[in-house]
């Protein structure tokens, strides 16, 4: 028996320490440009809502609605403060550890090893330190990974703990399993997880036959095909099914780097096996790999793989919770779902199984050396990914920062350069601005319109000549391209600002006509009931009423509860 100076509480207070000390700066985090900022944007604007509009859609690009509702809970709770959100990100990260903590022991007890009293606490440290894991929790919009992982573990410490014997264990995971899906769609790996935990089960327990064992799959199985009805049902429109099936195209792709991957499976795998045990350097966008290297790479891993998975043991039962949440992110490769096509926040949940099996090899390898010294060793390594990670938090807390070190690591990307540009601007070095979008337009292929976008607009923060900067928005408009909205807004917005500084009234209802001739435009773009409203207090600056009035009633129809609904129909009960 092994006897143990710390208690499981003295180790859960010790990892969440450990955890909230070296996380504790992405507090005073800035809003990551990419995504974030647009999906803070987008919660203020919401005014209502109800667990109807969360789970039943018009249109969704993921069906992630547990996760919307995180961030629901955000805009109503702390108005979207972003170093609550940051910290929310943080919390969920240390659940996830001291899961992971709990989990550990149930292998011990379930597989009858013992390496050592400290195991546990170690893979703990090493999956909440792990610098893979740094761009899922700094990155609001990597949320996703983090509370799938959570409802994942949960399974897989039900499953350790209790196995399939107990009914009401069976719904338990069930529950945990669809609540991990209607996260992110990636907890499907759970099942092969489950099926090769039925095989290992002992033949000396009830279930000993082939039919027994699959039946335990059945409830697991259930839950899969009610998501994907609830799934079917729930969204009119599913534009990442219909696009990963090839039914349609992305209609607005943001990374220009890749239009369709250059990158095979065996070469993702290879790269994805070598982040999990070694992830530096780490990069936010990434747009090259060595193609020799990780395809060698890869072909290796392959193998030791499913080498692995053939003897059918505790090592076999890690590694598929390893390949099994790798696997979703590897899809990717065969069509534009996102803006990158290989991200290291995609191995967020594969880490826990990673760490494991990383410590128990290290203890078979080094069995001929004394624990004190194995133990020193490992404890040496955790302080290393506690410092790697403190540094990589730090570089998150600010654009600037972050997309400096993108650019230093992928050079060739436009995508980082327009974002290290926006950065600049945003620190009123517009020079150095100017530059990287100059850069990113050159180097990005022609439909990539943002650089040249975000230039005209710090070019305008510099000189302020409003005409140049419209006619040079409108010139934009006559190439084919995706972003015809925001360039309209844009053109539209500093038509309010040449109304700000007019003094002639009859140049004040030119610019007002021409106003309305661009957001009309964008109005049949992005049909809500907002945009109606203000298209009808356009129209009502030229007291043409009829239009206005129109306007003001399509604004109620499309948004019934909306802001400015109430507003709408005192202004339509006047022009009647």
């Amino acid at each position: 028996m092994k006897s143990s100076f710390l208690s499981d509480r003295i180790c859960i207070i010790f990892i969440s320490f450990v955890t909230l000390g070296v996380y504790y700066p992405l507090i005073f985090a800035q809003v990551c440009n990419v995504d974030d900022q647009r999906m803070l944007n987008y919660l203020m604007s919401i005014e209502t809502f109800d667990l109807k509009s969360i789970f039943f859609l018009k249109l969704v690009y993921y069906y992630r609605p547990l996760l919307y509702l995180t961030y629901m809970f955000d805009r109503f709770a702390w108005l979207c403060f972003e170093s609550f959100m940051h910290l929310e990100n943080i919390i969920i990260h240390l659940i996830n550890g001291l899961l992971v903590f709990l989990c550990s022991k149930e292998l011990e007890k379930r597989f009858k090893i013992d390496p050592s009293y400290l195991t546990p606490l170690i893979i703990s440290l090493l999956f909440v330190l792990h610098p893979i894991n740094t761009e899922s929790i700094c990155w609001i919009s990597g949320r996703s990974d983090l509370i799938a992982a959570t409802f994942i573990y949960l399974v897989i410490y039900l499953l350790l703990k209790n196995g399939l014997k107990d009914k009401s264990n069976i719904m338990l995971m069930s529950i945990s399993y669809l609540l991990a899906l209607l996260c992110k769609e990636t907890a499907v790996g759970l099942l092969p997880v489950i099926l090769i935990f039925i095989f290992l089960i002992d033949n000396n327990q009830t279930f000993h036959s082939l039919k027994n064992r699959l039946i335990l799959m059945i409830p697991f199985v259930l839950t899969t095909s009610f998501y994907l009805l609830l799934r079917s049902y729930a969204i009119n429109r599913d534009v990442g099914i219909r696009i990963f099936s090839g039914i349609q195209r992305h209609p607005e792709l943001a990374s220009n780097d890749l239009t369709t991957s250059n990158i095979n499976i065996i070469e993702a795998i290879g790269f994805y096996i070598k982040k999990l045990f070694l992830p530096l350097p780490l990069n936010f966008i990434i747009i090259e790999i060595n193609k020799t290297l990780y395809f060698w790479l890869g072909v290796l891993s392959i193998v030791i793989l499913l080498y692995i998975l053939y003897k059918r043991n505790l090592y076999s039962f890690i590694v598929m919770t390893i390949i099994s949440f790798i696997a979703p992110a590897l899809m990717i490769l065969f069509r534009n779902m996102t803006w990158t096509f290989i991200a290291e926040r995609y191995l967020y949940i594969s880490s826990f199984g990673a760490v494991v099996l990383f410590v128990y090899l290290y203890y078979r390898v080094t069995s001929s050396i004394s624990l004190n010294l194995r133990l020193s060793i490992l404890f040496i390594l955790i302080i290393a990914s506690s410092f790697i990670t403190v540094d990589r938090v730090i570089i998150w807390q600010t654009n600037l920062a972050l997309f400096e070190d993108v650019v230093k690591k992928s050079p060739n990307s436009g995508y980082a350069r327009n974002e290290y540009g926006i950065a600049l601007s945003q620190n009123k070095n517009y020079a150095e601005a100017i530059k990287q979008f100059k850069i990113a337009a050159k180097i990005s292929r022609k439909s990539y319109i943002l650089p040249q976008f975000n230039q005209i607009s710090t070019e305008l923060q510099m000189n302020g000549d409003l005409e140049k900067a419209k006619n040079d928005y409108i010139n934009m408009l006559k190439d084919p391209q995706t972003y015809k909205y925001p360039l309209l807004i844009k053109i539209v917005d500093i038509i309010d600002q040449e109304l700000l500084q007019n003094k002639k009234d009859s140049n004040t209802r030119a610019l007002t006509i021409e106003q309305i001739f661009y957001f009309s435009q964008a109005v049949k773009l992005k049909e809500t009931g907002t945009n109606y409203y203000k298209l009808g207090q356009l129209y009502l600056n030229i007291s043409d009423n009829i239009n206005a009035r129109n306007n003001f009633i399509k604004s109620i129809e499309l948004e019934p509860n909306g802001f400015y609904a109430a507003s709408a129909k005192k202004l339509i009960k006047s022009l009647q």
